[in-house]
Formats: C-alpha cells, sequence, structure tokens
C-alpha cells in the first residue's frame, strides 16, 4: 500500500465517519514523516500494526457510555434505590481516565448525582444495606490488575496498632465493612474496551474470593501477536517489533506494553501503557503518533526539586572554579 493510501486509510477508520478530532489532526501532520522514519525492513509489520490499531474519538465514545449503560440496565434490578457508581481512583490521588469517564457516563446518562460517588467510605453502616450494585466506570481493562488492586484496596483489613486505638478503630470498622459488603453486592466493571486476558483474570479473581463481578464491555481485544495478521508467523513479527522498539530505545519494558499485553488501542483523552510501546513511546531519537499524556507539572511541585538542582550547579561550578587555581 502506497504511504498515501495508508493515511488515509487509517485517518478514515480513526474518524469513524466523522471530522478530525484534535488528536487526529495532529496525528495527519505527522503521518507520513513517522511511517518514512521506519526503517524499510520493518515497514510491512509496522504497516499491519497501524492498519490495526484502534482509535476512539469522544464523540464516539459517548456514544458508547450510553450503549453500555443501557447494557448495564438490562441486568436487572438496578435502580437510584439500590446502586451507586464510583471510578477507580489514582494511586497518587491525582485524575485518572477512570474519574474522566465516570464524569462523562453519569453526564451522558444523566445520572441521579446522588447515587455517584468519589468516596465509598461516606456511606453509613445503615446506608450500605440498601445497596445491592456498585459500578465502577472506566476506559480500558488490560491486564486486569488495575480493577482487581481497587478491589483488594478496599476489602484489605491492616493491622492496626494501639497508638490511638479509638480513632484507628473507626478506620478498621469501614474497611470490615466494605469487605462485608461486596460478598452481599453485585459489582459491575463498564469498560470500552477489555482484553482475553484481563476479562479473564477479573473472572478468575472473582470465582477464587466469591465475589460477583461482571464485566460489561463494548470489544474485547486479543494480544496483537496471536492473532495471525502477518505473512510471517506471529512470533517472527514480534522478534522484528522488538527489534525495532530496541533500535528506536523503547525501553524494554514498553515493547509489548505494560503485562506484555500487546494492545493496539488508543483514545482521545490517552493512549493506554498496555498499547504496545512503538505507538505510544517517544524517545531521544523517535515520536510515537499516539504519546501518553504527559502533563507538566505545576511550579510549586517542582521547587524542591529545583532549587536541588541549583544548588548542585552552584555547587560544581564552584569546584570547577576552585581546580582552575590549583
Amino acid at each position: 500500500m502506497e504511504l498515501k493510501e495508508l493515511m488515509n486509510h487509517c485517518i478514515d477508520k480513526w474518524n469513524s465517519g466523522m471530522e478530525s478530532d484534535k488528536k487526529i489532526k495532529e496525528v495527519e501532520k505527522y503521518f507520513e514523516k513517522w511511517f518514512s522514519n521506519i526503517p524499510e525492513e520493518y515497514k510491512s509489520m509496522v504497516e499491519v500494526l497501524i492498519k490495526k490499531l484502534e482509535y476512539y474519538p469522544r464523540k464516539v465514545v459517548n456514544n458508547y457510555l450510553v450503549e453500555l449503560h443501557n447494557k448495564l440496565l438490562e441486568k436487572g434490578n438496578i435502580n437510584d434505590d439500590n446502586t451507586i457508581y464510583v471510578f477507580i481512583k489514582s494511586r497518587s490521588g491525582k485524575g485518572n481516565s477512570s474519574n474522566d469517564y465516570w464524569t462523562e457516563y453519569k453526564n451522558i446518562n444523566e445520572l441521579n448525582r446522588e447515587i455517584c460517588y468519589e468516596n465509598m467510605y461516606l456511606i453509613t453502616n445503615e446506608q450500605w444495606k440498601y445497596i445491592d450494585n456498585i459500578i465502577f466506570i472506566d476506559d480500558f481493562c488490560g491486564t486486569g490488575n488495575t480493577f482487581i488492586n481497587e478491589i483488594k484496596s478496599i476489602k484489605k483489613i491492616k493491622k492496626i496498632r494501639k497508638i490511638n486505638k479509638t480513632k484507628k478503630m473507626n478506620k478498621i470498622n469501614k474497611r470490615e465493612r466494605l469487605n462485608k459488603t461486596y460478598f452481599e453486592k453485585r459489582i459491575f466493571y463498564i469498560i470500552i474496551v477489555t482484553t482475553e486476558v484481563g476479562l479473564k483474570e477479573i473472572e478468575n479473581y472473582a470465582e477464587s474470593k466469591k465475589l460477583l463481578i461482571t464485566l460489561v464491555y463494548k470489544f474485547i481485544e486479543k494480544k496483537a501477536f496471536e492473532q495471525k495478521l502477518f505473512i510471517t508467523d506471529d512470533e517472527t513479527a514480534k522478534e522484528s517489533l522488538i527489534n525495532l522498539s530496541e533500535e528506536l530505545k523503547i525501553p524494554k519494558k514498553q515493547h509489548l506494553g505494560y503485562g506484555e499485553s500487546q494492545s493496539l488501542v488508543a483514545f482521545y483523552n490517552n493512549t493506554p501503557n498496555n498499547t504496545i510501546g512503538l505507538m505510544r513511546y517517544d524517545t531521544d531519537v523517535y515520536k510515537s503518533l499516539f504519546p501518553r499524556k504527559n502533563d507538566k507539572k505545576p511550579s510549586w511541585k517542582t521547587m524542591k526539586k529545583n532549587e536541588k538542582e541549583r544548588k548542585m550547579t552552584n555547587y560544581n561550578s564552584k569546584i570547577k572554579k576552585g581546580k582552575k587555581y590549583e
């Protein structure tokens, strides 16, 4: 396929019959240069991968969120009196894709804000008796680890020291309450895309812990190098990608995506780290088509680091000046 033809094919697919959004407009500007910079011996392999990559614009995602909500309601016994909607929190406490999609989901589907929770700990013992369904919202499920860790973080009861016993026992009671609550409730995990591996991992976890967990998704994805996409065998194509990634200085852990998910997915708001590194990891010798979002930290977050670097620079400068006069 000629380069221009390849670009048009991909852009048309990613636009889903709509005008290019901001991200795809950027891709259009860079696509030809990006592909031209790929060494000749890897071009056929990369062509297969880029044609297979799925991109989800915001309008398309929002339509899917409506579809998924209707699919959820078909499960039965889901209403404002027995259901809460939550998101998977980031370890850093900052916003993430789950938070973004939870916000979109509740607005598009006009959910009652009284049942959309940022913090489940605010629900009292008495109120928990009436909740039958806990709905998590996210964009993508790769290995399944993020979701499972969220469930574990709420189920886990930590040992509490005797210091400030009363205050800390209150925290224990909250954790015990949620631990018991999970065994009595239906848990739904709503996502646009899940991998086969992630789906199986969560199902196995739910079975082992006797939890009622159901994934509600639009698409399910197989690993890129297990789909027989290439003229050569999949293993040879995978080795070719790894070799190219090494040439482009992409770190080893990023070659096949997080957990070696081998995903080929990008969303309007970000690209999952499960997507293979070639599509989303920039280096000093390579610029990807769908780089992960890397927001600049505000000055108050970098002041201490900058001050330390300035002191080190000044110190090194004094050392050098001292050497000149030796």
